[in-house]
């Protein structure tokens, strides 16, 4: 599970109203947090 960063957090809550947690949904929170550790 995602905590600590707001955008994930924010993008995992919307993603589990909207879609209730499908396989796409998890890829796009994977891809979220990927690109984020890249910017670091």
């Amino acid at each position: 599970t995602c905590k600590g960063c707001g955008l994930c957090v924010n993008s995992c809550k919307f993603g589990a109203l909207t879609i209730d947690y499908t396989n796409e949904a998890v890829d796009n929170v994977v891809n979220r947090i990927d690109d984020l550790l890249e910017i670091r």
